[in-house]
């Protein structure tokens, strides 16, 4: 499991000229006075022309032209890493204002944009990611984001990257790229309900991710993982499906999402008619004799609704009975960590033949939710893990 929630994310020069023109922008669209800025803006910088570019990098001591920026693309990531390995030699002369180092970023950013729009950087990606998210159709959400994702795997080659946690370091972006990976598949799944073309789309980006990044992350790529499963299900392929949850449940028997994503193949037939209910039952109740499988009460909830959609009443209601509620929270104080489990039986109780299971159980979620403990942090991203442990997107559990 990666511990990249431990560490503070880095926050890029284009995140944060971004959080300034936005609240420059929501206090004009309120009517009221926007303070003279403690630093300048990129937008300042795109009105001017590239000889006015040009003087102001002079005016630091900065010599670019075409071919000088041409060759320093060729090694960075963005304008920023450009910019920063000129600044940590800069200094200010005698009446420049400190401030006047931006320039540099905000210079680098536009010329590479106007002499070099045919080659990716960091700035270009964060701000395509952006004009995503404003966008209300996901087919056209999705083409904004295809054309970033394939940005980005030209950026992690370049970086020679395979650590997801480096290169989103790296990138420092206004969204992190844990959170939009998941954000473009969702995209891309929903997208291809009408337009099968984004569920091959869908396949590829979670091919390649899979290919190209490190699996250091476990809940990552488990979700992607499921998401390339379903479009494969979708495009009709069901024997590659099963193939898949096959190869990854014998690597891992105890995941038990992956035996609910792969019961939803059946469940659900996303994009087809092609449900087969007593399949999804069947797959449900092998995850439930593996011994110590993860999100048992899960599992437990996708069969008792799988059981009410069919009519058959008595088991649902026999599995819920049968389902313990569990939830698990856990506080730092100071280096400790305190684990707090409640567990609801429900009204009939825990039927006694399954009282020997339960602290295997138990160990098991308690081990998951240590293992994702985080200190408290002001805000939980909605796709990042939920803090409670469930293992789930925090906006589909306590987010909710």
């Amino acid at each position: 499991m990666s511990n990249r929630v431990n560490e503070p994310m880095r926050i890029s020069f284009s995140a944060f000229n971004r959080i300034a023109e936005q609240k420059a922008a929501e206090l004009r669209a309120q009517g009221k006075p926007v303070p003279k800025p403690g630093r300048y803006v990129l937008s300042e910088a795109r009105r001017l022309s590239e000889d006015q570019l040009s003087q102001r990098l002079r005016g630091l001591g900065m010599e670019l032209d075409r071919q000088r920026l041409g060759s320093l693309i060729e090694t960075h990531c963005s304008a920023e890493e450009i910019a920063k390995e000129f600044l940590d030699q800069w200094r200010p002369h005698r009446g420049q204002d400190e401030l006047e180092g931006d320039w540099c970023w905000f210079a680098l950013t536009v010329l590479w944009e106007r002499w070099f729009p045919e080659v990716p950087n960091f700035e270009r990606a964060d701000d395509a990611m952006q004009q995503g998210y404003e966008q209300k159709d996901e087919a056209a959400r999705s083409d904004v984001w295809l054309r970033v994702w394939a940005d980005l795997l030209k950026l992690r080659e370049k970086a020679h990257c395979r650590s997801l946690a480096e290169f989103a370091d790296r990138f420092g972006g206004t969204q992190s790229i844990f959170n939009w990976i998941q954000d473009l598949e969702m995209a891309l799944g929903n997208a291809g309900i009408s337009h099968p073309r984004y569920h091959e789309a869908r396949v590829r980006v979670c091919e390649e991710f899979l290919r190209e990044f490190e699996p250091a992350d476990e809940l990552l790529t488990q979700n992607l993982r499921r998401a390339l499963a379903e479009s494969v299900y979708a495009l009709g392929d069901k024997a590659r499906g099963d193939a898949l949850y096959g190869e990854w449940l014998a690597e891992d028997p105890r995941w038990g999402w992956g035996w609910i994503g792969w019961a939803d193949l059946y469940y659900f037939a996303r994009g087809s008619d092609n449900k087969d209910l007593a399949r999804a039952e069947a797959i449900l109740k092998q995850g439930l004799a593996i011994e110590q499988v993860r999100d048992p009460e899960d599992i437990l909830e996708r069969l008792a609704s799988l059981y009410e959609d069919q009519g058959r009443q008595e088991e649902a209601a026999e599995i819920q009975r049968r389902r313990a509620s569990v939830s698990n929270s856990v506080t730092r104080a100071g280096t400790s960590l305190r684990l707090t489990t409640t567990m609801n039986f429900g009204a009939e109780g825990l039927p006694v033949e399954d009282l020997p299971k339960l602290p295997s159980q138990m160990k098991s979620r308690h081990e998951g939710v240590l293992r994702q403990a985080t200190p408290p942090k002001a805000k939980v991203g909605r796709n990042d893990p939920c803090p409670c442990g469930s293992g789930k997107k925090f906006k589909r559990c306590c987010g909710r």
